[in-house]
């Protein structure tokens, strides 16, 4: 794994992190809470499978 692709994934996990935290923070949740629901878990999937593929190099592993 080189430098670059490491500084991306974390750049990712950044990002995604920062987009729950600021749903988790919204007054909308009273609102719509199943849809807001599904797009957090949305997020935290997406988290997941760059820390299994990128950093844990389960991408590489057999099938």
């Amino acid at each position: 794994m080189t430098i670059r692709s490491l500084i991306v994934a974390w750049g990712a996990l950044l990002l995604l992190s920062l987009g729950s935290a600021v749903l988790a923070q919204g007054a909308v949740w009273s609102l719509w809470p199943v849809p807001f629901a599904v797009i957090v878990m949305g997020l935290a999937w997406f988290k997941a499978r760059i820390i299994l593929l990128q950093y844990l190099k389960l991408a590489q592993a057999p099938s």
